[in-house]
């Protein structure tokens, strides 16, 4: 495996990508390949999350309603729905738990089949807040069981418009024991390498190459939430939507090692960042410098074309400074200018609209984010992880 600093010359390597002079000797694709996938997945750890949480919900049967079972439509072609045993109520916190465990991990790392992948200097970091989570959660679950009779029968007493509802909700009763099978929390953090036999690893090939990708897909869904919910209309903002932005670069930094585009578009959001005050709102011409780098982020197009301009610079092209300004979205037009689709434009077009090319900003050194720090002996490991659900990015709890 081969590392760099800043001061190490750069060149195109075979496949149009910048890499340090050297590496392209090397057996490419398949070496270089075969060497950066082990790179990737040594400095990785997947962590599984599974919660269990009893959902207190039975099926409707017709006597429940007091209907006649002849006289409704049949079940290929609707339901009656879910009767409710216990007050919805009694169960949210459970659920604003799961939720937290979940932001928790994906704000550290990326979905990765099925689970999430984080950098192993975030893994005692992500261990030791997921041990809070499960502790809460149990102290939660202790509680929850020592009322639930008294729970199940304030439900059953209420006033319900007739007898047969409130003689449903006594069928739909849930003995305790089982209730406390039914929720638990657990996590687990492991490693995973390739099998030797390249046909059983081709699939995880395919899967850590496309790591960096998703990283820039992700946040690009961040940024252009983000665009809408936090700047659309506003004059002004405060420093908890810059906050947003420098969690943007922390996850990035964290995962460079993924591909060294991923570290160019580090540091350029990094200098970008260093020119926005750290204190009060961030307003007029600044405003317009956070919308722009903002709209940078929300297209994985654009970012390509960002990631286009780092490798032109690292090869030698010279852009002409003439043909760079600064356009901004105004704030007011976010809302309606995030929701276009990304024209063919010109690489020059999308230069001169969009980036300032200040040689700091845009054309970063070029380093390997090398982390060495073994993992803390207190990391589980398991050979079953569960699944986390694959949803979109919410920019809310991201910057939460």
């Amino acid at each position: 495996m081969c590392s760099w600093s800043h001061n190490t010359s750069i060149q195109l390597n075979p496949t149009g990508r910048f890499f340090p002079v050297g590496v392209e000797r090397l057996r490419f694709p398949e070496v270089y390949m075969q060497t950066q996938k082990i790179a990737v997945l040594s400095k990785i750890l997947l962590v599984g999350i599974q919660v269990n949480i009893w959902s207190a919900r039975k099926k409707l049967e017709p006597k429940d309603l007091g209907l006649d079972p002849t006289k409704i439509p049949p079940a290929e072609l609707a339901s009656l729905g879910t009767l409710r045993s216990i007050n919805p109520e009694d169960i949210q916190a459970f659920e604003k738990l799961r939720r937290k465990a979940k932001r928790t991990v994906e704000k550290m790392g990326l979905r990765f089949m099925g689970v999430v992948a984080i950098p192993e200097e975030k893994a005692a970091l992500a261990n030791a807040e997921l041990e809070k989570i499960e502790k809460e959660f149990n102290d939660l679950r202790a509680d929850f069981l020592n009322r639930y009779d008294k729970a199940v029968l304030d439900w059953m007493n209420r006033a319900w418009p007739t007898p047969a509802l409130k003689e449903a909700i006594v069928r739909a009763i849930v003995p305790k024991a089982i209730v406390a099978e039914r929720i638990a929390f657990r996590f687990s953090l492991c490693r995973v390498m390739p099998d030797k036999t390249p046909e059983l690893s081709k699939q995880l090939d395919r899967e850590v190459q496309g790591l960096h990708g998703q990283l820039f897909q992700e946040i690009a869904d961040t940024s252009e939430e983000l665009l809408v919910k936090s700047f659309s209309g506003k004059d002004k903002v405060g420093q908890k939507a810059v906050n947003c932005i420098r969690r943007i670069h922390e996850k990035l930094l964290s995962l460079a090692f993924l591909d060294p585009t991923v570290l160019a578009l580090a540091d350029h959001v990094q200098a970008k960042l260093a020119q926005f005050p750290t204190r009060g709102d961030v307003e007029g011409a600044k405003l317009q410098e956070l919308v722009s780098l903002l709209t940078n982020l929300s297209d994985e197009t654009k970012i390509a074309k960002l990631i286009q301009l780092f490798d032109s610079a690292q090869s030698g092209v010279q852009v002409d400074q003439s043909l760079v300004e600064e356009d901004a979205v105004a704030p007011a037009d976010i809302a309606a200018s995030v929701q276009e689709e990304v024209g063919a434009e010109s690489y020059v077009d999308f230069v001169a609209s969009t980036l300032d090319l200040d040689t700091v900003a845009v054309v970063p050194g070029i380093v390997a984010h090398s982390i060495g720090q073994g993992l803390v002996e207190s990391v589980e490991s398991a050979v079953n992880l569960p699944e986390v659900a694959d949803t979109q990015v919410d920019a809310e709890e991201f910057c939460l």
